[in-house]
């Protein structure tokens, strides 16, 4: 796990801003966020959900469009 970090923190300049592929930055910020829990998170306090948590709906998801 620690290799496959590593890779995404090598590449993740690509994707921002001013970046070689920065019109594919939600993209690899959405399979960066399937995989590890994203750099910012609330300050504030918790968010309230659902039993469902968005990674676990977005699972859920992706396992329904696998053919």
């Amino acid at each position: 796990m620690k290799a496959l970090r590593n890779f995404i923190d090598k590449i993740k300049p690509q994707f921002e801003k001013g970046g070689k592929f920065a019109k594919l930055q939600s993209t690899f910020e959405a399979f960066e966020t399937f995989l590890y829990v994203p750099n910012r998170v609330t300050s504030l306090g918790s968010h309230i959900r659902d039993a469902n948590d968005t990674k676990r709906t977005m699972i859920i998801v992706v396992l329904a469009m696998v053919p």
